[in-house]
């Protein structure tokens, strides 16, 4: 790539990412479940709402668009994690809720589904849509679904700030409220039909100081999910006190405020059931409205993106003559289906499309090596790995195949040192990087690379892992830690979250653009997370 000039595509190219939406509305869903079927012989069921959606009535698949955290040994639960869906009136679009029961990180069983459209969810009754849940060929309820249906207003603002609370009421009269751990819980409020409705978005942690004046950890919510990004529109702080582990906790009282009014007063009197003052108070430690920046306004600004890719040579592939191996020529094999359908899409963003392309755990005879190389440039050039466009690394991949030795085993850490090494020499350009590897397997080196993918997260880096063959890809799932932080093995934190795992099965009978989509869909989130990291701005017009 010409780190010098980047390229803006226009937004008429059919590869650009940020297109222009169809007319419709953005929704929030929020889950319930209610007497579940119990599918566990010890405890209870651990149940998980999975959403599959059907955007056309001759669609032939369903596509999951989401699905939430899992409830441990609970029938009846509330999910914090909301699905988001884009409705359009005038597209026949339906949807499968369906509820599982969890065994494993990879395995769960069908509590029960139902089928229906997602009109119906949107004039449900004060939005909120509750249907029997059946398992197919059994007429006998397993349980309810409850689905309430929250318009979102897309914005790009995030609302931060650092809870407390002074002078929390101690009835020393009574022993259970002699003892003050307090949490706070977090709820959204939206009207339906005239009525408030309230749905949770967070709590803070539970202090167990025995103090009256706690202070919590610093949070962040995006505006669209704490206020529907109405900096006027009422939210609800619920202060409670947990005496016991083993019994439930203690409404304190409530605050409703505005983020508008936290902006102006850091503080708000905490109220009991019957609206009086309980004497406690609810304060903003910290607190602030930041405007987040957007992707495209990054693209615009003169940000580039840059593409690298990492072929896997290792003997788990199969011998390529062999029909069954997974880089077999007698057809268009999955490794070739994964570079087209990335390529095709990042070259677009590139002024020269020219990529860096390397090849591991292989021996590359066509440079005169006799031992296996885990980081050799597909071309054979050491001083300038680069091959232009993405044809050009289908017809590279294709030619050197032949020259190259199966062999192994697998390491990621040689090759993330060579593109840390590339991004850090590049580091004055204005280009954001993402680094594709495509494996079939599992690594042999994994606190290297866990290492490797701290070390990396404070650079202009995406690192996008698409798993070929029938390998489960626990690890690459490890390192795909969405959720929570990425940690090595000395406990140091990933800065982000940088590592995208897909599995290319799940995804590869869907068509080339889900896979696309799937593979892509959080590198403008992370591009934007590197640029907030380091304080830097688009220059806007």
């Amino acid at each position: 790539m010409d780190y010098a000039k980047v390229n803006i595509p226009d937004a008429s190219n059919p590869n650009f990412l940020p297109v222009e939406e169809p007319c419709g509305q953005h929704l929030e869903l929020y889950f319930s479940g209610r007497k579940l079927k119990d599918m566990d012989f010890v405890g209870k069921s651990d149940p998980q709402v999975r959403l599959h959606i059907k955007n056309s009535p001759t669609a032939a698949t369903w596509t999951l668009v989401g699905k939430t955290e899992t409830i441990d040994n609970n029938l009846n639960p509330d999910f914090k994690t909301t699905i988001e869906v884009f409705y359009q009136f005038e597209v026949s679009q339906t949807v499968r809720i369906e509820i599982v029961d969890v065994d494993g990180k990879d395995s769960f069983e069908q509590i029960g589904l139902v089928e229906t459209s997602l009109g119906s969810l949107v004039s449900a009754k004060q939005n909120t849509f509750t249907a029997d849940i059946y398992k197919a060929g059994d007429k006998k309820s397993r349980g309810q679904v409850i689905v309430r249906v929250v318009p979102l207003k897309k914005t790009d603002h995030e609302v931060h700030f650092k809870l407390g609370c002074n002078n929390l009421p101690v009835d020393t009269s009574c022993f259970c409220m002699s003892i003050i751990n307090p949490y706070v819980v977090i709820d959204k409020i939206f009207k339906a039909q005239g009525k408030e409705n309230y749905v949770s978005v967070g709590k803070t942690e539970l202090t167990t100081n025995q103090s009256p004046n706690p202070s919590y950890k610093p949070m962040k919510y995006k505006a669209q999910a704490l206020c529907n990004s109405d900096f006027d529109q009422l939210v609800q702080f619920k202060v409670y006190n947990k005496v016991a582990d083993d019994s439930p906790a203690i409404l304190i009282g409530t605050v409703k405020k505005s983020m508008n009014h936290f902006n102006d007063q850091r503080t708000a009197p905490i109220l009991n059931a019957e609206g009086q003052p309980t004497g406690g108070v609810l304060k903003m430690e910290e607190f602030k409205i930041v405007e987040k920046p957007t992707f495209l306004e990054y693209l615009q600004a003169g940000w580039g993106i840059s593409l690298q890719v990492a072929i896997d040579y290792t003997g788990s592939n199969g011998e390529y003559s062999q029909p069954d191996s997974l880089h077999y020529l007698g057809g268009y094999n999955q490794y070739e289906h994964a570079i087209r359908c990335v390529g095709s899409i990042l070259e677009s963003y590139d002024s020269d499309k020219s990529f860096p392309v390397y090849g591991f755990g292989g021996i590359p005879k066509f440079m005169g090596q006799q031992h296996v190389n885990h980081c050799f440039p597909l071309n054979g050039n050491l001083s300038n790995p680069e091959i232009t466009t993405t044809e050009g690394i289908l017809q590279e991949y294709r030619q050197k195949l032949q020259f190259i030795t199966l062999n192994g085993p697998t390491f990621f850490g040689p090759i993330i040192k060579q593109i840390i090494a590339n991004v850090t020499s590049r580091i004055q350009f204005q280009v954001y990087n993402i680094f594709l590897i495509l494996t079939d397997g599992e690594i042999h080196d994994m606190e290297e690379t866990k290492k490797l993918i701290v070390d990396a997260s404070t650079l202009p880096l995406s690192i996008i892992i698409i798993g070929v063959g029938q390998e489960k890809f626990k690890m690459m799932k490890e390192l795909d830690s969405d959720g929570k932080a990425l940690r090595d093995g000395s406990g140091r934190a990933a800065a982000r979250d940088v590592v995208q795992f897909v599995k290319f099965k799940k995804y590869s009978n869907a068509g080339a653009h889900v896979l696309a989509e799937k593979v892509l869909k959080e590198v403008p989130e992370q591009l934007v997370a590197y640029m907030q990291m380091k304080g830097i701005l688009p220059n806007r017009i």
